[in-house]
């Protein structure tokens, strides 16, 4: 769980150094995203895209993140679809 935190504090971070959400400097962030994900559950490369989508259109997600930073469910779901981080090898080791 502290895990989690800290990255989506980290994605925050980000948005207020006002990173885009399709730069490779998420890259790192988006990795431990993707592992941390996987130590819940083995998603299919396309459903990392479809949870972040998730987390800006469902309001129980959304409320969540954007809690920690207004915007910051959105920034996520287009990090992850921008970097496509199910397809780059980085991201499926």
């Amino acid at each position: 769980m502290e895990e989690g935190k800290a990255i989506y504090l980290d994605f925050a971070k980000a948005m207020d150094e006002g990173i885009a959400p399709g730069s490779a400097t998420l890259s790192p962030i988006l990795a431990r995203w993707k592992a941390n994900l996987e130590n819940f559950w083995s998603p299919k490369p396309e459903q990392f895209t479809f949870l972040a989508r998730m987390y800006a259109q469902d309001s129980r997600f959304r409320n969540n993140f954007d809690a920690i930073r207004p915007g910051l469910a959105e920034y996520i779901g287009k990090a992850v679809e921008k970097r496509a981080v199910f397809a780059s090898p980085e991201f499926n080791s």
